[in-house]
């Protein structure tokens, strides 16, 4: 019995644990679609991301207010034509510029029907 309690508490703490993941991803969703703004910034580098380096990413800079900023969206190679120092549109929190996402990958997301 012990053991079975054990195991419950392990599973509701994961439950909660994904529960506010999901919860502050839909919170930063909401604040981008709502403070969003869109701009230019600049491919300067291509790598690999995720937890064994299979996803494709591009990195790009970007200048809110004399501040420079950076982010990553999907990278596909197979039929991106994009290289280093290309321009590409990216839709950032206005009061918070360090979320930003690039505009296409922003399609796939919920509040899509704004774009």
């Amino acid at each position: 019995m012990e053991t079975l309690r054990f195991y419950f508490k392990i599973l509701f703490s994961v439950g909660v644990v994904f529960a506010l993941l999901a919860i502050y991803e839909n919170y930063m969703s909401y604040s981008l679609k709502k403070n969003g703004e869109y701009m230019n910034a600049a491919i300067y580098k291509f790598g690999t991301g995720g937890k064994h380096g299979h996803m494709k990413l591009l990195k790009y800079n970007f200048i809110v207010d004399g501040t420079q900023y950076k982010g990553n969206g999907r990278w596909y190679p197979n039929s991106d034509t994009l290289s280093v120092g290309d321009s590409i549109i990216i839709r950032y929190n206005k009061k918070r510029p360090s979320h930003n996402h690039l505009k296409r990958d922003l399609t796939s997301r919920w509040w899509r029907d704004e774009l």
